[in-house]
């Protein structure tokens, strides 16, 4: 059986044997969606982070250390777009649209963990304010 690919200036006709032609596009897009997937679920777990740890001294030197190194991030990126000479293209907006996003991500989780730790707070107090009353009513 003769193979019924034809050559046209170098590129292969692929049409005449019948294979999809749309078959790498929607391998690309599978990619790209298994990769915002990661990207989604990869924020999710850095706003988990300060949210979930169970200990002050932990959540003290987790917050140090990620949010150090997202400081240092964003430094360095300021310093090196203030530069003159900086031409920035698509992969440094699309890189700056990430690293919002992480940032984004950490400091709800941060917020988050403020409020529940606010919560914490004055619920203890109004138990200690009501186990206060109830000694003044028995003593």
């Amino acid at each position: 059986m003769r193979e019924a690919r034809i050559e046209h200036f170098g590129f292969v006709d692929r049409t005449a044997t019948g294979e999809n032609l749309h078959a790498p596009q929607i391998e690309r897009r599978c990619k790209r969606a298994d990769c915002m997937t990661s990207f989604w679920v990869g924020c999710f777990v850095v706003f988990l982070l300060p949210v979930v740890t169970p200990r002050g001294k932990v959540f003290l030197w987790l917050t140090l250390a990620f949010g150090g190194c997202l400081i240092t991030l964003w430094v360095q990126h300021i310093y090196v777009t203030s530069k003159p000479e900086y031409t920035g293209g698509v992969g440094s907006t699309l890189g700056a649209a990430v690293m919002i996003c992480v940032t984004a991500a950490w400091i709800l989780g941060l917020a988050v963990r403020y409020a529940c730790w606010l919560v914490q707070l004055k619920r203890e107090e109004i138990l200690e304010r009501r186990e206060q009353k109830a000694h003044q009513r028995d003593g």
